[in-house]
């Protein structure tokens, strides 16, 4: 009993979010809040960034995380007047997990937001706030990790800059993507977008859209120079409206190079998906489909295996304990089984027809969403 209630102790403290302060480390992270200026004028604005350190090998995601994973959620606790602006993501890039392809961020990527003050707040008073942050952290497995983080601003006429925050958003604006003027085409189930960006050194490309259901992540990607304009042209999962955002990374010899865009339509881009003289093909892969006969074997063996775990075994003999009970009255056991089969078949359709539901209505999810908490 002892050992137990030990256990349950242990469990209840892993469990808990870590202690409100400005730095939290937590299994695979080490995450910090700061301020760009060291304290805020009355109804004046403020840069903060939540500068994390991931363990290597370990990710976190981008505001459309690709295939699977979720982005970075944040709740904000500020003074009366107070407001915070959305966060601002680095620039992502590919992680490919599989036949999967993932949008998202490793080594140490910094994330801002701007705090504007109340316009009332009195100069020599302070400005608390808290931060409560929570990321899904991902390399062969996926852990959810929660921080919390207060932070107190001195309210000033004329804040000076914070020095010993001044690396930090030097990185912030050097993993942030510059600004560039696109425009995009979407018709016969294409999407094709062009940038005013010198692609005189680029040697391939990609497209990472905020929504995450206008393109198939996975779909590969056609990168082609047009004159002074990049164009990159993919399979699309429905028809674009209105602005389309999103972040250009272009590959060079000397590296990537991100451009924000928000891209208005236009009839008049083409939607030949031939390459251009000089453009080669992006090097992403088109998938290679899977017949139904292989998918039906993969999901037998995958079953199995399944059914053999010590989680499930033992679950089979509750089942065929019944049967046994049934003796020799074939139509009793027949009935059992076909109800047993139709009850996983209904639950299945039921999670698939609740994810497909969410995804429809906007939601970044994944098969499996179900089973990360």
């Amino acid at each position: 009993m002892r050992l137990l209630l030990a256990a349950a102790v242990l469990l209840a403290v892993a469990a808990a979010p870590a202690g409100a302060q400005e730095v939290v480390v937590t299994d695979h992270a080490r995450s910090s809040l700061h301020a760009e200026t060291a304290g805020v004028a009355p109804g004046g604005a403020v840069r903060l960034a939540l500068h994390q350190t991931l363990e290597e090998g370990w990710h976190v995601y981008w505001k459309n995380p690709g295939d699977s994973g979720l982005p970075l959620e944040t709740i904000w606790t500020l003074p009366e007047g107070a407001s915070v602006s959305a966060v601002n993501y680095p620039a992502p890039h590919r992680i490919e997990i599989g036949p999967l392809v993932n949008y998202g961020h490793e080594g140490a990527p910094v994330f801002t937001a701007t705090l504007t003050a109340p316009a009332g707040v009195a100069a020599g008073s302070m400005l608390d706030l808290r931060l409560e942050a929570t990321w899904l952290i991902c390399a062969d497995i996926c852990v959810p990790e929660t921080g919390v983080f207060d932070l107190s601003l001195p309210v000033l006429a004329d804040p000076p800059l914070n020095a010993d925050a001044a690396p930090i958003f030097a990185a912030a604006e050097a993993q942030a993507p510059a600004p560039a003027k696109a425009a995009y085409r979407a018709a016969d189930n294409r999407f094709v977008i062009e940038a005013a960006i010198d692609g005189a050194e680029a040697i391939g490309g990609y497209f990472f859209p905020e929504a995450d259901n206008l393109v198939a992540p996975s779909a590969p990607q056609r990168f082609e120079r047009a004159g002074d304009k990049v164009r990159l042209s993919m399979p699309a999962l429905k028809s674009a409206e209105g602005v389309v955002n999103g972040v250009i990374s272009i590959d060079t010899k000397n590296g990537a190079r991100a451009y924000a865009v928000e891209a208005v339509a236009d009839a008049a881009i083409t939607l030949s998906s031939a390459p251009a003289a000089a453009g080669p093909a992006s090097a992403a892969a088109a998938p290679t489909a899977a017949s139904l006969p292989g998918l039906l074997i993969a999901a037998f063996i995958g079953g199995a295996i399944l059914n053999l775990m010590p989680c499930v075994f033992p679950i089979l003999f509750v089942k065929a304990a019944s049967f046994a009970a049934a003796g020799t009255d074939t139509k009793l056991m027949r009935r059992h089984g076909v109800l047993y089969a139709a009850g996983v078949i209904a639950t299945f359709a039921a999670l698939g027809a609740a994810l497909l539901a969410l995804r429809a209505a906007g939601e970044g999810l994944g098969w499996g969403f179900h089973l990360q908490s």
